[in-house]
């Protein structure tokens, strides 16, 4: 599942798709956030935006986490891997 969705307010909307109750879902969603790791410019950090979005959800729900897929990045060490995670 991709994410583009570039502010916080889109990225809570769009994450409340996982409260429609697990049956609708696989046991992992492999999910890419384009905006948690930011440039030069853009400098992301855990208080604003889809990093936000993303503390939030995790602090709302006992049983749904969205974290890194460790795997991956140390596998490949590519990095736009960072930004993977799942739920």
């Amino acid at each position: 599942m991709l994410h583009d969705l570039d502010y916080y307010s889109s990225t809570t909307d769009a994450l409340t798709l996982f409260e429609t109750g697990s049956s609708n879902f696989l046991p992992r969603v492999f999910m890419y956030f384009d905006d948690i790791v930011g440039g030069d410019i853009w400098l992301s950090n855990d208080y604003t935006g889809q990093r936000l979005a993303i503390d939030e959800f995790n602090k709302k729900h006992e049983l749904q986490k969205i974290y890194p897929n460790y795997y991956l990045m140390e596998e490949y060490r590519i990095p736009w891997f960072s930004s993977m995670i799942r739920i």
